[in-house]
């Protein structure tokens, strides 16, 4: 959505920040349960090669493969220079996993501006659950998968480490700590270079919400630019890619939305989990985050 701002653009998710250069990028990308090297691909062929066919993404993968001794900030900084006079948009939400990935990002981009978007905990745990069974309907998934950490991590939820899941499913842990994680990080970074934004308050106010982020960024926020940042579709990175590249964007987001914001209750941090069969409530500490970061 902020990428859709006349001024801005935003790229599928890179999942750079996992590695220092972009060999050891390559490397990392062949031990994980998800293909993390399409939205990387996907960019190169659009920005560099005109469009996404699969010819555009065989050329991306030679130019990436031919700056494997590159740091994976220089690399970013290519598709930043090729994007400009557009303000490039980096979402790839693996970067929050880890306290060296984050810091590694802020040494590459000192002057880099940061959304926190968050989503209340008990909202997270539903979306979390709901995504595994969906997917789960058209094929089985994996025990390594990473939404599975998500939806059963142990306490305490270790982001230097490797929790271990178990059954029944408490999203709470990862929830808790992945937020933690992005405060901390944070905490370091001047406050007119980041900005708190609820998720809820984002799809009951977009306009609000948009605006506020356009004018936070300096950017024109008038009618027009607000209403096209409500148009993700128009991005050319809203859809599937090419079968070599296939992936790297959150199409859940980027149909519709809007539509995730539609008859939801209201939520209470006091109120049994939903996914609790003893219908216990969240613990003390992931209240207390959630009320920093504005819920009640």
């Amino acid at each position: 959505m902020v990428g859709q701002h006349p001024q801005m653009y935003a790229l599928p998710e890179l999942q750079l920040f996992g590695a220092a250069t972009v060999g050891e990028w390559w490397d990392h990308s062949s031990r994980e349960s998800f293909p993390i090297t399409h939205g990387l691909l996907r960019a190169v062929a659009e920005l560099f090669f005109g469009g996404q066919s699969e010819q555009a993404v065989t050329s991306a993968s030679g130019w990436v493969r031919r700056r494997s001794h590159c740091s994976t900030g220089i690399v970013l900084e290519e598709l930043i220079d090729r994007a400009y006079p557009r303000i490039v948009v980096e979402k790839s939400p693996g970067v929050v996993y880890r306290q060296e990935y984050m810091r590694r990002m802020q040494a590459m981009f000192p002057k880099a501006q940061f959304i926190h978007l968050v989503r209340h905990p008990i909202g997270h745990g539903q979306s979390v659950l709901a995504t595994i069974r969906h997917l789960s309907d058209f094929e089985p998934l994996p025990p390594s998968h990473w939404l599975f950490d998500l939806a059963s991590a142990r306490w305490p939820y270790d982001l230097e480490g490797q929790s271990s899941p178990i059954s029944p499913w408490d999203p709470q842990a990862a929830w808790y700590a992945l937020n933690k994680g992005i405060r901390e990080f944070l905490a370091a970074v001047p406050a007119d270079r980041q900005l708190l934004l609820r998720g809820e308050d984002l799809l009951a106010h977009p306009e609000e919400s948009l605006r506020r982020i356009a004018e936070w960024r300096g950017l024109r926020s008038g009618p027009d630019a607000i209403e096209a940042m409500k148009h993700p579709k128009a991005s050319p990175f809203a859809c599937y890619g090419p079968a070599s590249a296939r992936y790297g964007v959150d199409l859940f987001l980027s149909n519709n939305p809007f539509a995730l914001g539609e008859g939801q209750m209201e939520l209470d941090l006091n109120m049994p989990l939903p996914w609790s069969e003893d219908r216990v409530e969240l613990r003390p500490e992931v209240k207390e985050l959630a009320r920093e970061c504005g819920y009640r």
